[in-house]
């Protein structure tokens, strides 16, 4: 296998994300302005005494998960979207390298840069004025395997997600859908420790909480034991979602259609 072509969407995709540049300090702005509105209303719930946990462990966790949820954040449908309505997904089977490999690598090359211009950044940021704990090495390469996996899962999930544009031609309303979703059950709105037990059986079933949690949780200082686990439960569904992803591609050939040209 010629790595070298596939790379190159990679390099494409970065230049591209390095084009707007703006956008990445956008986002550095309201991550901070977020995680400065989440000091306060977290400051007076724990000051009620509803809450039976620290304002630093909070803080530390909704600190990590910017890290996390800025580094994976992808956007499959609107690399797909504009193909898949214009009709140019058929040039695209017509290349050497699969849909999947070149949406796959494009999304690496954006990883790369959100991690760096967005992740890093906010994380210096909590370490800074949090004064936030860093892990071990050997758990600082566990969340960092953990978040490439996680990338790994946000990917194939957006990337299914997509192939039901070749049925609604539209979008911004799947993607926004899935984000929804993927915020809700991920711990990126709360922390997913403060779910009451008889619920935590739910999210642990479902794979978003392996997508900002799992590496969250490793981060904070879990046990080799339990880091060990969160991995190959991403792994495991990683396999799963490879599945459907395979599934949801062959389903969608079936319907596509050259639109507009």
């Amino acid at each position: 296998m010629n790595l070298s072509k596939y790379l190159e969407f990679s390099r494409v995709s970065f230049r591209e994300s390095f084009a707007y540049r703006v956008d990445a300090f956008s986002s550095i702005f309201s991550s901070s302005i977020f995680l400065l509105l989440y000091f306060y209303v977290w400051s007076a719930i724990i000051a009620s005494g509803h809450v039976n946990s620290s304002l630093h462990r909070i803080m530390t966790y909704f600190v990590i998960g910017q890290v996390v949820g800025n580094t994976v954040f992808v956007n499959v449908e609107r690399y797909l979207g504009e193909k898949i309505r214009k009709g140019t997904i058929v040039n695209e089977l017509k290349r050497p390298i699969t849909v999947f490999s070149q949406a796959y690598f494009h999304e690496l090359g954006n990883l790369m840069f959100n991690f760096v211009a967005r992740a890093l950044p906010v994380g210096f940021l909590g370490l800074i004025f949090l004064q936030i704990s860093l892990p071990g090495i050997f758990s600082s390469l566990l969340f960092l395997l953990s978040l490439f996996l996680a990338f790994n899962l946000v990917f194939l999930f957006s990337y299914s997600a997509s192939m039901l544009i070749f049925w609604t031609k539209v979008e911004w309303s799947i993607r926004g859908s899935r984000n929804r979703i993927q915020k809700i059950f991920a711990g990126t709105l709360f922390p997913l420790f403060l779910v009451p037990e008889k619920f935590q059986v739910f999210f642990n079933i479902l794979p978003f909480r392996y997508m900002v949690d799992g590496p969250i949780t490793i981060f904070t200082g879990s046990s080799i034991t339990t880091s060990l686990q969160i991995i190959l439960i991403q792994v495991v569904w990683i396999g799963l979602l490879l599945i459907l992803a395979h599934f949801s591609w062959k389903k969608a050939k079936t319907k596509l259609t050259v639109q507009g040209g």
